[in-house]
């Protein structure tokens, strides 16, 4: 009896101790927070160009878009240097990102990436935000509405690979 009451006892401090661990963690950021998931949403993006110039012979504009994406995360990138951080690195690479044919399919899967993205910074946007992040969320967010979107929407209709 007295071994099942010191291993009992033993539990309950081990999670007390782990709850306490769980209170006494640093509050996020949440700045921080959403520049972490806008780097990573464009090394995703970046790689899905990447992918489709691969399995498609280099087709344009996506192989200069998957630079254009790197770019993007760059901005972010330097967010972080101002602030003293180091960015993270990508998640992401064009073999992680599966193979989409033929090319409407490619251009459909990447326009739901944009499409997210969007959403994303649109969220975001809507948030209190330092001005210098709400720049660059702004300007990679208007990237991707205003010359992405017509283009995968075309090519996702009618198979051509865009302007």
């Amino acid at each position: 009896m007295r071994r099942r009451t010191t291993i009992g006892l033993a539990m309950i401090a081990c999670g007390a101790a782990a709850l306490g661990a769980w209170r006494m963690a640093p509050p996020r950021d949440p700045v921080l927070d959403a520049m972490d998931a806008m780097i990573q949403e464009e090394y995703h993006t970046a790689a899905q160009y990447e992918r489709i110039a691969r399995d498609h012979a280099g087709a344009q504009p996506y192989a200069g878009w998957a630079d254009t994406e790197r770019a993007h995360a760059e901005l972010i990138g330097w967010l972080y240097h101002d602030r003293g951080k180091t960015a993270p690195p990508s998640r992401w690479s064009a073999d992680a990102v599966p193979s989409r044919r033929p090319l409407p399919q490619a251009c459909a899967s990447a326009l739901a990436a944009e499409e997210r993205s969007i959403r994303l910074y649109d969220g975001y946007l809507q948030g209190e935000l330092p001005s210098d992040v709400r720049r660059a969320f702004r300007h990679n967010r208007n990237v991707a509405h205003l010359q992405h979107v017509p283009v995968l929407r075309e090519c996702t209709l009618r198979g051509t690979p865009g302007r």
